[in-house]
C-alpha cells in the first residue's frame, strides 16, 4: 500500500529517487518505517470514523499523520548516527529531511504531537494520570493499554494500543518510543540504586578504612587529593559508581584496588554470615579484546595488592575482626588464597556474559522472553547466590541503550556496578550514550552531606577539592560519580593538543599546531584535495604515504625475517593508522590495501624472483589481520588481530592470535569469514587500544563523521607520538 496518497505521490517518488541515486543521506529502512507509521495510523483512523469510536478526536486528519511520520523518517535516520532523542527546538534545522511540508511552530507542533494517539505523552500522562502523584512513582515500564484509560491521553493510548507508539514527547524531547522506553527503565533502575542507604556499616568502614589507606598509601589529612582513592571511597558506599577519566589516569589501577576492597568486603560479610558462597568478580567490556586487556592488568596488579595487604594492615584492626568472626569461609577474614582465587582469570564481553546467563535468567534466546520489569524483579529478592559480588566495566562510553538496559536487567541486587571509561570519548555507535549523558549529569550535583562525611571518614582527607564546580541538588541519594584529574602517562605536548581538542578553540589549536616540528610528539600534516586517480591510487600524497610505509619499517624487518608470534606481536602494536572511514581514497580499506602491496612484494621478493607468483599469492608470513566478528567457539572476538604464519614444511598458512601468558589460538584463515587488514582501521575500532606512534586521517570528503570526540579519542590512542592528516575545513568543522 502507498505511503502517499494522490498529491502526495510526488514527495514519495522523490524521496525514493534521492535513496536511490544517493542524494541523500536517509536510508531505505528509514523510509519504510516512515511508510509502516503512516499506514498504520491511517488504518487506524479509518477504523475510528467507521466504527464510530467514541473519544477519538476525528481532528487528528492525515496532517498530524504526515508530520508524525515524517519525525519517525528523521529519528530512523538520527539513530544511525548513534542518536536517540531530537529537541523539538531543532526541529527546523533538519527540515531538508522531511518529505512535506510543515510551517507549524514548535508550540504548534508539540501540541499536535501531544493530542496525537500515536505519541506517548508522558507530561500528559503525569498530569492526567496520576494527578498529584511524584513523577518518579510513575510505572514507566507499563504499555499503553496497561494505563488507566479515564483521561483524554490514556483514552488515545488505550485504542492504539494494538500497535505501540512510534514516538513519545518528554521534556521537549522527542524520541523513538522504543528508545525512551528504554531510557526510562534505565533511569529508574538507576535512580532506585542511588537512592539506597549507603552500603558500609560503621564497622565495615571502621575496618576497610586503614585497608583503603594503606592500598593508596595516604598518610596524612593535608596532602593532595588522590582522585583513585576517592574513586574506590565511592564505589564502597554505593551499589553503582561511575569512574571517569582520559589516558593514564590510572583507571585500570583503581579498578584493581577497587576490586581488592569488594573482595575484603564480601570475605568478612560472608564469614559473618557463616556463608560458604565463595564471592567473585566479573570483568566486562564491549569488546573482547578491552575485556581481556581489563582482566589481564586488574588481574596483575591485584595479586601485588593482596600481598600488601596481609604485611601492612595495622594489628589492631587485625584483632577487632578477627575477635568479632567466628567461623565462616576458610575462618579467616583474610583468606588471601581464596581472595586470588576470586579474580577474574579472563574478561567477558557483556553480550557474552548476558547470554552465559540464559539458562538460568533466559533474558534473550526465548522468543517470548521475561519483560524487563519481571527480570528486574526477579533479583530483588536477593536469592541470588552465584551472583558476583562485583561487575567492573570498561570502556563504558560505548555501551549504548539497548546493551545498557540487558546489562541491567540481569544484574542482582546483591551486585555492586563499577562503570569506567572516558566520557568524552566516541559515544556508542548504537543510539544512546548512557555513560556519557550521566557523568555530564553527575558532574553538575552536588555530593549530599552524609555522603561526604562517610567518604572523609574513609580517606582522612578533605574531598571537597574533588567536587568544585558542581552546585545543582543530587537528584538522589548518592552522587556515584568520580572524574581521575591526574595524569601519570599521557603528558606533554599529546597532553596538550587533546585539551585543545576538548577546549574546542579553533585559533589555539592553530598555533599549537604551528609550533610542532618533525620531533616532536604532535605532527600536523595537512591535507590536499585528492587528486585522479592515476595520479595516485590513494587520495594520500606520496609524501603522506612514504611516511606510513615508514612508520612499518620496523614490523617489515620482523616480517622479512619471518620472526616468531610473541616479536612480530610487540613490534605490530608499535604503530596503527587510524581513520575516520573505511571507504574512500583517504578509508582504510585504500590505505590498508596500499601498505599490503607493499609488504607483500618486500616479503615475497626474497622467496620468489617470479613477479607473477609474487601478484597471485595473497599471504605472506606476518600479515596482520583484524576480526570483524566473534567467533566464542574458538575464544576470539571482535577486535581481535592475529598474523598469518606460514607453516613448516610449506603446509600453507595458520591464522595466530597472541595471548599474553597463556597459549596462542591458531585456526585455519579458511574458517574466519570476517575479517579485513590491519594496518589502517577506523578510529571507532580502536577504542580501548593504545599504540607508540599514531596516523590519524581524517577524510575530508566525509565531514559528517567528524567530531571532536572522534579526534580526542584519535589522539588519545598514541603513548609517545601523533600524526595528524586534515585539512583546514576539517579542523574548523571539529573545533567550531
Amino acid at each position: 500500500m502507498s505511503l502517499l496518497r494522490t498529491s502526495s505521490t510526488y514527495n514519495e517518488r522523490r524521496l525514493k529517487n534521492k535513496i536511490r541515486e544517493r542524494e541523500t543521506n536517509l536510508r531505505w529502512v528509514d523510509f519504510y518505517a516512515a511508510e509502516h507509521a503512516y499506514e498504520s495510523m491511517s488504518a487506524h483512523l479509518r477504523k475510528s470514523v467507521n466504527g464510530g469510536a467514541s473519544g477519538m478526536e476525528t481532528s487528528i486528519d492525515s496532517k498530524a499523520n504526515e508530520l508524525v511520520s515524517d519525525l519517525v523518517l528523521l529519528l530512523s535516520y538520527l539513530s544511525s548516527l548513534g542518536l536517540h532523542k531530537l529537541p523539538l527546538k531543532s526541529l527546523k534545522n533538519y527540515s531538508a529531511y522531511f518529505m512535506y511540508k510543515h510551517s507549524e511552530s514548535s508550540a504548534q507542533i508539540e501540541d499536535m504531537l501531544a493530542q496525537h494517539p500515536f505519541v506517548y505523552d508522558r507530561g500528559a500522562l503525569e498530569t492526567e494520570l496520576l494527578g498529584e502523584t511524584p513523577a518518579e512513582q510513575l510505572d514507566l515500564w507499563a504499555e499503553p493499554s496497561e494505563l488507566d484509560v479515564s483521561s483524554k491521553q490514556g483514552e488515545r493510548s488505550k485504542q492504539a494500543s494494538s500497535a505501540l507508539p512510534f514516538l513519545a514527547l518528554d521534556g521537549g524531547d522527542l524520541y523513538l518510543y522504543r528508545f525512551w522506553s528504554m531510557q526510562n527503565q534505565i533511569l529508574q533502575w538507576r535512580d532506585e540504586r542511588l537512592s539506597q542507604p549507603l552500603v558500609l556499616t560503621e564497622h565495615e568502614s571502621e575496618f576497610l578504612g586503614p585497608v583503603l589507606r594503606n592500598l593508596f598509601k595516604l598518610e596524612s589529612l593535608n596532602e593532595e587529593l588522590d582522585f583513585q582513592a576517592l574513586a574506590a571511597a565511592q564505589s564502597m558506599q554505593s551499589n553503582l559508581s561511575l569512574v571517569s577519566g582520559g589516558p593514564g589516569t590510572g583507571k585500570t589501577t583503581t579498578a584493581a584496588k577497587i576490586i581488592v576492597l569488594h573482595l575484603l568486603l564480601a570475605q568478612r560479610r560472608a564469614a559473618e554470615e557463616m556463608s560458604n558462597v565463595l564471592p567473585n568478580v566479573v570483568c566486562l567490556a564491549p569488546t573482547g579484546k578491552a575485556a581481556q586487556r581489563l582482566a589481564s592488568g586488574v588481574r596483575e596488579q591485584a595479586e601485588s595488592l593482596i600481598g600488601a595487604i596481609g604485611l601492612n594492615v595495622d594489628d589492631s584492626v587485625k584483632d577487632t575482626v578477627e575477635s568479632s568472626v567466628k567461623g565462616g569461609v576458610g575462618g579467616n577474614p583474610y583468606d588471601k588464597a581464596m581472595i586470588q582465587a576470586a579474580l577474574p582469570d579472563e574478561g567477558q564481553t557483556i553480550h557474552r556474559y548476558i547470554l552465559s546467563l540464559g539458562e538460568k535468567l533466559d533474558p534473550l534466546m526465548r522468543t517470548k522472553s521475561k519483560s524487563f520489569t519481571a527480570r528486574l524483579a526477579s533479583h530483588s529478592g536477593g536469592q541470588d547466590e552465584g551472583a558476583p559480588c562485583l561487575i567492573v566495566v570498561d570502556e563504558s562510553s560505548m555501551v549504548d541503550l539497548s546493551l545498557m538496559q540487558k546489562l541491567v536487567s540481569v544484574t542482582s541486587n546483591k551486585t555492586a556496578l563499577v562503570f569506567l571509561g572516558d566520557y568524552f570519548q566516541l559515544a556508542p555507535v548504537e543510539p544512546g550514550d548512557v555513560f556519557g549523558d550521566w557523568v555530564r549529569e553527575f558532574s553538575q550535583q552536588v555530593v549530599p552531606a552524609q555522603q561526604m562525611t562517610c567518604l572523609e571518614a574513609l580517606l582522612r582527607q578533605d574531598v571537597v577539592k574533588g567536587f568544585e564546580g558542581q552546585s545543582r541538588p543530587c537528584a538522589v541519594g548518592v552522587n556515584p560519580l568520580t572524574i581521575l584529574r591526574k595524569s601519570y602517562r599521557f603528558t606533554g605536548a599529546l597532553a596538550e593538543c587533546a585539551e585543545l581538542v576538548k577546549s574546542g578553540s579553533v585559533s589555539a589549536f592553530q598555533s599549537f599546531a604551528a609550533t610542532q616540528t618533525e620531533e616532536s610528539a604532535v605532527r600536523v600534516c595537512r591535507l590536499d584535495a585528492p587528486e585522479a586517480p592515476a595520479r595516485e591510487v590513494v587520495g594520500l600524497s606520496v609524501e603522506h604515504l612514504t611516511a606510513m610505509r615508514q612508520a612499518y619499517e620496523g614490523y617489515k624487518a620482523c616480517v622479512l625475517k619471518k620472526a616468531s608470534l610473541e616479536v612480530l606481536n610487540e613490534a605490530f602494536l608499535k604503530v596503527q593508522i587510524l581513520c575516520s572511514t573505511y571507504l574512500g581514497p583517504y578509508g582504510a580499506d585504500a590505505i590498508n590495501a596500499e601498505i599490503d602491496v607493499c609488504m607483500r612484494a618486500s616479503a615475497l621478493e626474497s622467496v620468489h624472483n617470479d613477479t607473477s607468483v609474487i601478484s597471485a599469492q595473497a599471504n605472506y608470513h606476518g600479515r596482520p589481520i583484524l576480526l570483524t566478528q566473534n567467533y566464542a567457539q574458538y575464544g576470539l572476538y571482535n577486535g581481535d588481530i592475529g598474523f598469518m604464519l606460514e607453516q613448516p614444511r610449506k603446509e600453507g598458512f595458520m591464522l595466530v592470535f597472541y595471548r599474553d601468558g597463556a597459549e596462542a589460538v591458531s585456526i585455519l584463515p579458511t574458517r574466519i569469514s570476517g575479517q579485513e587488514l590491519a594496518y589502517a582501521m577506523s578510529i571507532h575500532k580502536s577504542q580501548g587500544s593504545e599504540y607508540d606512534d599514531v596516523h590519524v586521517v581524517l577524510a575530508p570528503y566525509a565531514k559528517e563523521l567528524l567530531t571532536r570526540s572522534l579526534l580526542y579519542t584519535g589522539i588519545t590512542r598514541a603513548k609517545h607520538k601523533v600524526n595528524l592528516y586534515l585539512d583546514q575545513q576539517s579542523i574548523q568543522k571539529i573545533l567550531v
